[in-house]
C-alpha cells in the first residue's frame, strides 16, 4: 500500500469515488451520506435525478378562503373575547360553520362554561381571603367560625337575660322587699325545667 504522499489524482479520486467522498464544488448531493440526517419537510426534488418534468410550480393558489373564526354579522358582545382561532367540530366530527345556528348554541354552552369556571375561581379566591383574614387555616376554619357564632349567641343570649332582670327590679323597685326575695329565688333556681328552657333557647339561637 503506497503512502499518502506516494498517490497519484487517479488513485485519490478513486478511493473518493469508493468511499462516497465529497469531490466537487457542486453543492447539490445525489447520494444519501450515512452521517447526515435529512428532513424533506420543504425539500424541493431535484430535477436532474428524474427523467421525466416534474410538474413542480412554486407559485400556489389557495383552493378555500383562509379560515375566519368570526362570522360576519352580530355577534353578541360576551362571545367576543372567547370565540376560538381553529375550526370548530362536533362530537360527530362534522365542521361547524362560524355563524351558523350549530356554532351560536356550541358558543352559548361555552360562555356557560367559562362563567361557570370563573365563578367557582372566584368563590375559592374569597374562601381563601375569608381564611387569612381570620388567621385561620382550612382545615379548622369552619369549626372555628361555629364556635365563635356560638359564643357570641350565648354572650348575647346573657347579656339579654340579664337586661331583663335589671328592668324588672326598676319596675318592682318601691314594693316590699318580700317580692326581691321571691325573685332571686325563681331566677337562680336550678331545676330540669328551667335548664331544658335555656337549653332548648340556646341550641335554637346556634
Amino acid at each position: 500500500m503506497p503512502s499518502i504522499g506516494d498517490l497519484t489524482n487517479s488513485i485519490k479520486r478513486r478511493i473518493c469515488h469508493n468511499k462516497k467522498f465529497l469531490s466537487s464544488d457542486i453543492r447539490a448531493v445525489s447520494i444519501p451520506i450515512n452521517h447526515v440526517q435529512y428532513k424533506k419537510a420543504r425539500e424541493i426534488p431535484w430535477q436532474n435525478d428524474y427523467k421525466f418534468l416534474l410538474p413542480y410550480d412554486s407559485r400556489l393558489i389557495p383552493t378555500v378562503a383562509p379560515y375566519n373564526p368570526k362570522p360576519k354579522g352580530f355577534i353578541p358582545v360576551k362571545y367576543q373575547n372567547i370565540i376560538p382561532r381553529d375550526p370548530i367540530y362536533s362530537t360527530d366530527g362534522t365542521f361547524i360553520i362560524p355563524g351558523s345556528r350549530e356554532w351560536f348554541t356550541y358558543m352559548n354552552n361555552l360562555e356557560k362554561r367559562i362563567r361557570s369556571e370563573d365563578a367557582g375561581k372566584e368563590a375559592a379566591r374569597l374562601k381563601k381571603q375569608e381564611i387569612l383574614d381570620h388567621s385561620s387555616t382550612e382545615k379548622h376554619h369552619d369549626l372555628r367560625q361555629s364556635m365563635k357564632k356560638c359564643l357570641t349567641t350565648l354572650t348575647d343570649f346573657y347579656h339579654n337575660s340579664l337586661s331583663i332582670y335589671r328592668n324588672d327590679l326598676i319596675h318592682h323597685a318601691n314594693e316590699k322587699p318580700k317580692w326581691y326575695t321571691g325573685y332571686i329565688d325563681r331566677l337562680y333556681s336550678t331545676t330540669n325545667e328551667n335548664y331544658d328552657l335555656f337549653m332548648h333557647q340556646y341550641d335554637q339561637k346556634c
